[in-house]
This record gives C-alpha cells, structure tokens and sequence, in this order.
C-alpha cells in the first residue's frame, strides 16, 4: 500500500520535475495481479490521497473511446488518472502507451481533411490495474517495453 501511496502522491512532484526540464514523459504505473489480490484496493489507496476512491470520483474506466480518455487525460492537466481493469478495453494499448509518453494525443483530420488541435498535457502519473501488462494486451509490441 506504501507504493500505492507514492504512485498517487507523484503528481505534484512530476509537476515540479517538469517545470524544471528534469522530466519529459509521462508516467505510466501498472498495478498487474491475479483476480482478488489487492489491485482495486491500492488503486483506491492512490486515488484517495485525492479524495475519490470510486468510479464516480476518481477512478476511471476504459469503457470510452480512446479520443475520449485521451480528452480527458488532456483537461486533468498535471492531476494523476486512475484506471481500474485494463483488460475491459477495447482499444489497443500500442497507442496510449506512445501518447502518454509524448503528452500528447494522435494527430487526426476533420472530413474536410483539415488537421484537428492536438491535445496536449503535461506529464500526469497514470495509474492503472489489471490482470495482465499492458506490453501484453498491446498489439505491436515493439518498443512499448522501453
């Protein structure tokens, strides 16, 4: 729980790291066990440093859309995310993996073929849990393990 604790509390600090150019990628910590060992239960711990400890607080889901959680990664600035249950997502990891490193979401185009703003954040700690890696569930693998 110590741990929880600390991927929770880093926030602030990675704010701080940021500012002072020490820190340039997003922080990704996974909570990975088997069914009914904890996982929900230090997420929580995490998330309550903050004052929410269910989904309708702080703690996420992957049932959106990745434009969704990617907006909604984009609006929270610096504030640490929570996610509970990677394995409920039916989007490839590969891509969150890359746009949480670089602070910034997938280029896209409107139909008109115009570019949309890119959506940009400063390096928020992500907190997920799930049964399996998130190097696992991702479709091609390569260079997420770096």
């Amino acid at each position: 729980m110590t741990l929880a604790i600390a991927m929770g509390a880093s926030a602030p600090i990675a704010g701080l790291l940021k500012t002072a150019g020490v820190l340039t990628d997003g922080n990704i910590f996974s909570i990975v066990g088997s069914s009914s060992h904890g996982k929900t239960s230090a997420l929580r711990t995490a998330a309550g440093i903050w004052g929410g400890t269910t989904t309708e607080g702080l703690i996420d889901t992957l049932g959106d859309t990745e434009s969704f959680f990617m907006e909604t990664l984009a609006q929270k600035n610096s504030f640490p995310h929570f996610v509970d249950e990677t394995t409920t997502c039916r989007w490839d990891f590969t891509s969150l993996i890359y746009s949480v490193s670089l602070n910034r979401s997938r280029g896209r185009c409107k139909s008109d073929g115009s570019r949309k703003p890119v959506k940009k954040w400063t390096p928020n700690p992500l907190v997920f849990t799930g049964e399996l890696n998130m190097v696992s569930q991702s479709r091609g693998t390569s260079g997420t393990g770096a």
